[in-house]
């Protein structure tokens, strides 16, 4: 069974925080409760969280992959370029990756690499003009 947990990114402080228990309030509020830094903390987002979950696995650096991640991934079906960038997103229950030439790869046995987050770096998923 796969570990549960959140991430938000907090709109009103353009910051990334790590949490395990968003909670909430049925308007546009989130609360999240969490352990962060060896510290517990318990924040309150007013009207700007975006909450993303964990999706159980990591990459080939051992570090955790969440929903708006930016992976390269190796697709072999892509015999001039297999080396591809895309976005992790959730969509019908699944976990998909979205790139330049396929909406919603269905997640397999990818060897990814994360390399970023939609919300921090946007500019990696920016198509180079081939006349560059």
């Amino acid at each position: 069974m796969r570990e549960i947990k959140f991430r938000a990114w907090n709109k009103e402080l353009n910051k990334m925080d790590e949490c395990f228990y968003p909670i909430f309030d049925g308007l546009k509020n989130v609360r999240m409760i969490g352990f962060q830094d060896e510290l517990d903390h318990d924040q309150l987002i007013e009207d700007g969280a975006v909450i993303m979950q964990f999706i159980g696995l990591k990459d080939k650096n051992d570090k955790e992959i969440y929903e708006g991640d930016i992976v390269n991934f190796e697709d072999s079906y892509m015999t001039e370029n297999p080396i591809q960038k895309g976005f992790v997103s959730f969509d019908n229950a699944s976990f998909l990756i979205d790139s330049e030439y396929c909406k919603h790869y269905r997640w397999r046995d990818y060897i990814c690499e994360v390399i970023g987050n939609i919300y921090e770096h946007p500019h990696l998923l920016e198509v180079q003009n081939e006349n560059e």
